[in-house]
């Protein structure tokens, strides 16, 4: 079942997308018209909606305080630096009772390098303190808690030799306790191109890669340790993964599937994001919009509403 809207959004300037939003806004009524101008523009442009907007009409993000919970998470967010938001996402999943480990494994592990430098440096300033050492502080001696930390040391910049490593690679599945620190340093450490070739290499010489890591590693540790193979190997696979675990898990992880919907979806929308959840079914059906007006939310995001 789709969920078009009878008239799709057409981009105009931005000067009109705030008058088009002070229009439906000022209805005070739970919309999704909201999502359908934004989408249409970048987060620089979104920015600059929101500066407008505010100095025009009033604060927007006080304009949309009559939206439900998660569809104000959506919403407000959608303009928000997404650096600060990492950095702050980081600081939540660490805060209150009990560390949310879930979300601080696809946290961590799915950034770029650049982008990792620029989420320690924010989270430094918003919290005066060391994102590293407060990871280490948080997380156990389980081996999802060591990918992490050690994604947080290093640079995924090494070379190594491919035949070597792929043999490596074997005798640390091999062993009496598979040799977590080989996997590892492998995920953490190793040039991403270099890492394909090296997987690529082992398939074709021994067996399938995430089948061994199924095998060999369980709970958060198999999650963690596939999520980042995914990530080495084509980004977007690693994000269509998560999303497939929020929405057919025991119970819908409601406000991760928004917060990852936040981070990825400018840089994955449309045809890439489709393609990529296609190993996991059809995303727009999977994704529970018939009951959930945030779930039609989430879609637009991605550029999949039908």
């Amino acid at each position: 079942m789709g969920c078009a809207p009878e008239t799709p959004y057409v981009r105009t300037t931005i000067e009109q997308a705030v008058t088009d939003l002070n229009a439906d806004l000022s209805s005070k009524k739970p919309s999704l018209e909201y999502f359908r101008v934004m989408t249409h523009f970048d987060l620089s442009e979104r920015q600059q909606i929101n500066r407008e907007y505010s100095a025009k009409y009033g604060d927007l993000a006080a304009d949309l305080a009559h939206f439900p919970l998660l569809l104000n998470y959506l919403a407000v967010n959608y303009f928000e630096d997404r650096i600060t938001l990492w950095a702050k996402s980081i600081h939540n999943a660490m805060d209150g009772l009990g560390t949310n480990e879930h979300e601080l494994i696809w946290l961590i592990l799915l950034q770029s390098t650049d982008t990792k430098q620029l989420v320690e440096e924010k989270y430094t300033e918003l919290f005066n303190e060391n994102l590293s050492q407060r990871v280490h502080q948080e997380t156990n001696t389980q081996n999802w808690a060591k990918l992490i930390r050690c994604k947080l040391r290093n640079k995924n910049e090494m070379e190594v030799d491919v035949n070597e490593m792929a043999d490596r690679i074997d005798r640390a599945a091999n062993a009496m306790l598979a040799d977590s620190a080989c996997f590892i340093n492998l995920l953490c450490k190793v040039e991403p191109h270099c890492y394909r070739e090296v997987i690529q290499r082992y398939q074709e010489e021994y067996e399938n890669f995430e089948g061994v890591l199924k095998k060999e590693f369980f709970g958060n540790t198999e999650y963690a340790f596939l999520l980042m193979n995914d990530w080495l190997i084509n980004p977007v696979t690693a994000v269509a993964r998560l999303i497939n675990r929020f929405i057919e898990g025991i119970g819908t992880m409601d406000q991760q599937l928004c917060l990852c919907t936040l981070l990825f979806s400018d840089r994955y929308k449309k045809g890439l994001i489709r393609t990529a959840y296609k190993k996991y079914g059809n995303m727009a059906e999977d994704v529970k919009f018939d009951t959930l007006l945030y779930g039609k939310a989430v879609l637009i995001m991605w550029g999949l509403e039908e």
